[in-house]
């Protein structure tokens, strides 16, 4: 039998370093919210079958907004990201879950298809996407944090699968997948990471109308 796969954008954050009077995932990017972005991702990929808006306390405006979109919403505790995605995913029946931030605006289709198809080959029950530090610092962006996985320094991307997401086993064999992929090197929360993803998105409409 075919499994079930969600699409859980996690939407819940209030952003506080970024400054700004609008919610993180509400924050204009290039003339669109910043979790517009990503929830197209999700909303073109093959093999999704529900894709699901997680809020938080923190963010009450931005679950108001997500119920204008083609999607299912929850709202989590607002405890912390991990904390958070695990309580959306217990809220959603499904076989699959595929958990994405809202501050991944490079994102693409063809890289969440990438995360999925690396779950699938590896057969593990659980999966992390890590990026190399270096594609964070070409950005001239510092990561917050960093780790060493397979002799390599890298910053974990935010993106989740898990297989079975309303089982009760909290110590899940996991597949660590290294993407080298630049899209991944720029999550947006501050200013100055706003700026250049602003800046960088606004090149590529202006190339595209050439």
């Amino acid at each position: 039998m075919e499994r079930k796969i969600a699409g859980v954008l996690m939407a819940g954050g209030g952003g506080i370093r970024m400054e700004h009077e609008k919610e993180k995932p509400l924050v204009p990017l290039a003339g669109k919210p910043l979790l517009e972005y990503v929830f197209d991702a999700l909303r073109d990929l093959e093999g999704i079958d529900r894709t699901v808006i997680a809020a938080s306390p923190k963010a009450p405006k931005t679950a108001d907004y997500a119920k204008r979109l083609p999607a299912e919403v929850v709202v989590t505790p607002g405890d912390g990201y991990s904390m958070d995605w695990k309580a959306a995913i217990d809220e959603v029946n499904c076989d699959i879950g595929l958990i994405v931030p809202s501050d991944l605006p490079l994102v693409t289709t063809g890289i969440l298809g990438e995360v999925l198809d690396r779950f699938k080959e590896a057969g593990k029950p659980a999966l992390s996407v890590y990026v190399p530090v270096g594609l964070v610092e070409d950005f001239g962006l510092t990561p917050d944090m960093k780790y060493r996985v397979c002799g390599e320094d890298v910053v974990p991307a935010g993106i989740n699968v898990i297989k079975n997401p309303n089982s009760k086993d909290a110590h899940l064999e996991q597949e660590d997948f290294i993407l080298p992929r630049r899209e991944l090197g720029l999550n947006v929360n501050d200013r100055k990471s706003l700026r250049v993803a602003d800046e960088l998105i606004s090149q590529r409409r202006s190339c595209c109308q050439l």
